[in-house]
């Protein structure tokens, strides 16, 4: 019985959890609909006048919308690539700032977290419910530096 407990692995403790998916984010569905709307929106105005910078709005919102579907598939670093872009494209974008919060708290990058989330909340709308998840989602963010 002694021979065996020497070969035997010594006992690890398990790993600790990964940090949640963004897919169980359930956290942002008011924000994702108002984004499918307001590409709708954008879209549409597209197509009622002269373009100005309108196709890059529209374009910017539209890789937002992808960054989040690659967030929720895994593709963090596609997502994080999708969201610069959107970005630089419409630097009021207040979707792809959120997106961009959302991975570097998944990340453990709260600090950073913390400064996209500003940029967000100044360019987001005003809908009370898009408010109360981005509160929310506030609220985790303090609650983790605090640990």
């Amino acid at each position: 019985m002694q021979a065996r407990a020497l070969h035997e692995a010594p006992h690890r403790p398990p790993p600790a959890p990964a940090p949640a998916a963004a897919s169980d984010w359930q956290l942002f569905s008011h924000t994702r609909a108002a984004l499918g709307a307001e590409i709708e929106k954008r879209a549409a105005a597209l197509h009622a006048g002269p373009v100005g910078n309108r196709g890059s709005e529209l374009a910017s919102f539209r890789l937002a919308a992808s960054a989040r579907d690659l967030l929720d598939s895994g593709s963090t670093a596609g997502a994080v690539e999708a969201l610069r872009v959107a970005v630089s494209l419409y630097d009021h974008n207040g979707y792809a700032y959120l997106w961009l919060a959302c991975v570097q708290h998944l990340e453990g990058r709260d600090d950073h977290a913390s400064e996209y989330l500003a940029s967000a909340r100044r360019d987001l709308p005003a809908d009370r419910s898009i408010r109360a998840e981005v509160d929310q989602f506030a609220r985790s963010l303090e609650a983790a530096a605090v640990r």
